[in-house]
């Protein structure tokens, strides 16, 4: 069985979900935010077990095969790399859905 893995938030997916969650206060509610938070930060916390499990992001140009992995929780899609012998799980991006990942790929390469 593996190890638990430390999960580190970079800084652009930090941007994402202040982002998010600003948009979501301003078209919905202050109510509604830290629910949506909420689901994120507990779909994040779930990738301290087993991240692998989750599925590979599919990109339009198959470029990054499964390197990149996401977790869904709500509307959005919590992209992250798995380092194996570190056992480190690095959050990359936070996207609603309805983006789609071909804009997270676009700013990786």
């Amino acid at each position: 069985m593996a190890g638990t893995y430390q999960v580190i938030v970079t800084p652009a997916a930090r941007q994402d979900l202040a982002e998010i969650l600003d948009n979501v206060a301003e078209r919905q509610s202050l109510t509604r935010a830290a629910k949506v938070q909420d689901e994120i930060l507990k779909a994040i916390d779930k990738l301290e077990e087993m991240p692998a499990a989750n599925a590979p992001v599919q990109d339009t140009y198959e470029l990054v095969g499964d390197a990149f992995r996401r977790i869904v929780a709500d509307k959005y899609n919590i992209v992250f790399t798995i380092e194996e012998p570190s056992l480190e799980v690095f959050v990359i991006r936070i996207y609603h859905i309805k983006r789609g990942p071909d804009f997270v790929i676009d700013a990786l390469l």
